[in-house]
């Protein structure tokens, strides 16, 4: 995985879009994916111009899909821009 404040610091005002890691989506385990979720908003959004993105063409659980989003905006909610 790129390091993401390093691109940060070398690329600032570019998007970053960061694909979430497939092999832990595909668990459908919520616990670890709420884990890793979280754990690359922590990271990405204080960066700024930062979004997460899922591959849809995957074997990925609507269910976990759907997590990931609220996930998204319960964050979102809490770190208003």
């Amino acid at each position: 995985m790129v390091d993401i404040a390093k691109f940060r610091r070398l690329m600032p005002d570019t998007h970053i879009g960061r694909l979430l890691n497939y092999k832990i989506l595909s668990t459908n385990d919520e616990g670890a994916v709420r884990n890793y979720v979280n754990s690359q908003l922590s990271r990405g959004e204080p960066l700024g111009n930062f979004s997460l993105h899922v591959e849809a063409w995957r074997t990925i659980a609507l269910r976990t899909v759907r997590l990931v989003k609220t996930l998204v905006e319960e964050y979102n909610r809490g770190h208003p821009p």
